[in-house]
C-alpha cells in the first residue's frame, strides 16, 4: 500500500518517464506463478494512470485492457481480483476514453463484478459510474450505453438486493450506495432513446419505497433502522435524478396523473415515518423539488397536503440541512406554481421572516431566504405589495452590512450575502412588471437610491464574485426595463453603470451568460439615459 501510495505520487510529479520503468516491472510479473507478484504487477499499473499524458497512456490501456478484463474473470485469488478491478476503477477515472473499443466484455465482466465477493462489487460499481458519466450526454439520440441501458439497471438492482452472503458482509453497504449512485449516474446521463426506460424506472422506485414503508414496521434495533433510513436515501436519490430527467419532456408529458399521485403519496408517507435524526426528510425534499420541475403548475394538487410539512421544515432552524434544502424547495414552487402559490405565500413570508431574523439560525441559509423572497414575489406579482414594505425593509438593512475587505471567509459570506439580496431585489422588480399604475412604481422611490449605491459598492468591490457580478448586470437591466421610460434617468446617467458595463464587457473571466445579460441590460439601459 505504501509503495503504491509512493508510485502515485512519483507519477504525478515525473509524469511520463516514470512509465517505461513501471510497464517493464508490469510485464514481468502480470502472469507471475505467485498470486504477490501478481498484485503488485496490478497496484503498480494502477498507481501511474494519473499523472502522464493522457495521450501517452491511452494506447497503453487499449492494449493491456483485454488483459485485465480476462484477469478480472479468470482470477481465483481473491485478492488479485480486488487489486485488479481497483485498476479498472483507475482506467475508468482517468482514461476513459481508452474503454471505448472494449466497451462490451467490459461492461460484461463489470456486470458479473457486482455479485462477486470482497471488494470487487464496489469496484465495479465504481467503474459503472466513470462510464455513466464519460458516456452520458442527456442531449444525445443515443450513446454507447443505450442498447445495455436497462439491463445495467436492472443488474445493479438485483445484485443489491441479493442476499449478503459472509464473503460480502463487510463491504456490501459500500456496494449497495456505490450501486445507487451507479443508477442515479446512468439516469442523468440517459440519452433520448432511454427516456421510455426511465420512465418505466420512476414506477419501480416508488414501488421500492412503498414497500420500505411497510417494512419499516419490523424494526426493532437501530442498526436496521439506520439502514433501512439509507436504503430509502439512496431510492429518494434515484427518484430526484428520475424526475427532473423526465422533466425534460415537458410536464404535460413528464409524468401521468396515476404515478403523480402514487409519487407524492409516497413521499408524504415517508415525511411522516422518518425517523427524527435520520436523512430522509432531506432526500424527500429534494425529491419533492424535482417533482415540482416535472409538474409545474399541475403541483398545486399537492401543495396543500405538503404545506405543513414545508413550513415544520423551515421553521426547523437546528437542522440546518433540512432547513437550506427547504428553503431552497420555496423557490422551486414558486417556480412551478407561479401565482397560484399567492393564497399560501402568507404563511411562506411569515416563516422566512422568523429564520431571517432569527440569531441562532446558520448565518449560510440567510442570504439563500433573501433570494427566496425574490422567488415569491415574482410568482406572486402584485398580490406581494402586503409584504412590500417589509422584505424591503429587511434588503435594505441587509445591503449595509459590512466587513473585512481582507478576510477570506467573510468576504465568501459577503458574496454569498449580495447574491441573496440581488435575487431578492430581481424577483421583487419582476414581480412589477405587470404594473398598471405608477402607485405600484411609486413604492420603489424611498428605496431607489440606496438600491443604486448597494449595485454599485458590488460593483467596485474587488472582490466580487462572478454570480454578483451577473447579478448586478442583470438588475440594472430589470430595472431600466421595468420602470416607464426616462423615469430613473438621474440614477442611470451616473458614470459609474458604463464603466460597470466595460469592465465586465472586458474582465476575461467574464463567461458566456454573463455576456448575453450584459447586451441586453445595456440595451434597456438606453430607455433610462
Amino acid at each position: 500500500m505504501a509503495a503504491g501510495m509512493c508510485l502515485t505520487l512519483l507519477a504525478a510529479n515525473v509524469k511520463d518517464k516514470i512509465v517505461p520503468g513501471v510497464l517493464s516491472f508490469v510485464t514481468e510479473n502480470f502472469a507471475s506463478a505467485d498470486w504477490r507478484y501478481q498484485d503488485a504487477a496490478m497496484y503498480a499499473y494502477g498507481s501511474i494512470l494519473d499523472g502522464p499524458e493522457p495521450d501517452i497512456l491511452r494506447p497503453i490501456v487499449e492494449e493491456a485492457l483485454p488483459h485485465i478484463i480476462q484477469k478480472l474473470e479468470q482470477q481465483n485469488v481473491i485478492q488479485v481480483k480486488d487489486t485488479t478491478a481497483w485498476v479498472l476503477g483507475r482506467i475508468t477515472t482517468s482514461i476513459p476514453e481508452a474503454t471505448e473499443n472494449h466497451l462490451n466484455p467490459l461492461l460484461s465482466v463489470i456486470v458479473k463484478g457486482f455479485k462477486d465477493s470482497h471488494k470487487v462489487p464496489s469496484y465495479c460499481a465504481w467503474c459503472m459510474i466513470n462510464l455513466a458519466e464519460h458516456f452520458g450526454n442527456p442531449d444525445d439520440e443515443t450513446n454507447p450505453l443505450s442498447p445495455l441501458f436497462g439491463n445495467l439497471i436492472q443488474e445493479l438492482f438485483v445484485a443489491s438486493d441479493s442476499p449478503v452472503t459472509s464473503d460480502r458482509q463487510k463491504n456490501f453497504d459500500s456496494f449497495k450506495a456505490a450501486a445507487y449512485e451507479a443508477v442515479a449516474t446512468l439516469v442523468k446521463g440517459s440519452a433520448k432513446d432511454c427516456l421510455p426506460i426511465v420512465k418505466e424506472l420512476a414506477g419501480f422506485v416508488i414501488g421500492k419505497l412503498d414497500t420500505s414503508i411497510e417494512y419499516q414496521n419490523n424494526l426493532v434495533n437501530f442498526d436496521d433502522h439506520s439502514k433501512h433510513s439509507e436504503l430509502q436515501s439512496n431510492l429518494c436519490c434515484v427518484l430526484t435524478v428520475v424526475k427532473a430527467v423526465l422533466g425534460r419532456l415537458g410536464h404535460d408529458k413528464a409524468i401521468d396523473e396515476n404515478t403523480a399521485n402514487h409519487t407524492m403519496t409516497v413521499l408524504l408517507k415517508l415525511i411522516h415515518t422518518a425517523l427524527k435524526n435520520s436523512t430522509v426528510l432531506e432526500d424527500v425534499f429534494l425529491a419533492v423539488s424535482a417533482l415540482t420541475h416535472a409538474l409545474e403548475g399541475s403541483f398545486i394538487v399537492y401543495y396543500s397536503q405538503f404545506e405543513d410539512y414545508l413550513i415544520r421544515a423551515l421553521s426547523n432552524h437546528e437542522e440546518h440541512q433540512l432547513c437550506a434544502i427547504a428553503v431552497g424547495l420555496v423557490g422551486d414552487v414558486c417556480r412551478a406554481l407561479g401565482p397560484a402559490i399567492a393564497p399560501f405565500s402568507g404563511k411562506l413570508v411569515n416563516v422566512l421572516l422568523q429564520g431571517v431574523l432569527n440569531p441562532s439560525l446558520l448565518p449560510q441559509i440567510k442570504p439563500k431566504i433573501l433570494s427566496s423572497f425574490g422567488d415569491i414575489a415574482n410568482a406572486i406579482g402584485e398580490n406581494f405589495e402586503i409584504y412590500f414594505e417589509k422584505i424591503m425593509g429587511l434588503l435594505d438593512q441587509a445591503s449595509k452590512t459590512e466587513w473585512k475587505p481582507d478576510n477570506y471567509q467573510e468576504n465568501e459570506y459577503g458574496n454569498e450575502l449580495r447574491e441573496g439580496i440581488i435575487d431578492g431585489y430581481v424577483g421583487i422588480v419582476q414581480g412589477f412588471r405587470g404594473a398598471k399604475n405608477m402607485e405600484s412604481f411609486n413604492k420603489f422611490q424611498p428605496f431607489l437610491t440606496n438600491i443604486f449605491s448597494f449595485l454599485e459598492k458590488s460593483a467596485n468591490d474587488l472582490n466580487h464574485s462572478p454570480e454578483v457580478v451577473k447579478g448586478a448586470v442583470g438588475l440594472l437591466g430589470d430595472l431600466a426595463d421595468v420602470f416607464p421610460q426616462n423615469s430613473l434617468q438621474i440614477f442611470y446617467s451616473n458614470p459609474w453603470i458604463e464603466q460597470f458595463f466595460i469592465y465586465v464587457k472586458n474582465e476575461q473571466t467574464t463567461d458566456s451568460i454573463t455576456k448575453d445579460v450584459l447586451k441586453w441590460s445595456r440595451s434597456k439601459s438606453k430607455r433610462q439615459r
